[in-house]
């Protein structure tokens, strides 16, 4: 069984302290310059994949896919430590066996640093319909700001 109370606990913990003592600059986009969450990985459950991980992001919400970031930054990782050949197909599960997989299909920079250009792969399915109608007589209709 799958303890997500103990999971998120844990990945909050551990996002609060790099966070307080690891600065996060992002080379190009200064707006990318924070942590967003922690991902947790282990062998996978299942012969097919090559890893099993889970997310944890935002304000301790728990990703039910093994997440595009989270696929690339395995590739990265793998790649820099030469476990992983170009084209190498890599197929993550996540927590509840649902599957990406991904490769890198090119190497380029980031600013200073190498980085890779990842392709990941994942199936997603239409979950709900929203439909916003405006009143014409709506003197705030078009949206407002307040700061």
């Amino acid at each position: 069984m799958i303890n997500c109370r103990l999971l998120i606990e844990k990945g909050m913990a551990i996002k609060e302290a790099i966070v307080i003592t690891v600065s996060i600059d992002h080379p190009l986009e200064k707006e990318l310059s924070f942590l967003y969450g922690t991902i947790f990985w282990e062998e996978a459950k299942t012969k097919e994949a090559h890893i099993r991980n889970v997310c944890i992001f935002a304000q301790g919400e728990v990703d039910r896919s093994p997440t595009g970031t989270g696929v690339s930054g395995h590739l990265a990782i793998l790649s820099a430590c030469g476990q992983l050949k170009p084209d190498q197909q890599l197929l993550v599960e996540s927590i509840i066996a649902t599957r990406f997989s991904g490769q890198v299909v090119g190497k380029t920079r980031c600013g200073p640093h190498q980085a890779i250009i990842p392709e990941v792969e994942g199936a997603a399915h239409i979950t709900g319909r929203c439909q916003f109608f405006f009143d014409p007589e709506d003197p705030l209709g078009s949206g407002f700001f307040l700061r």
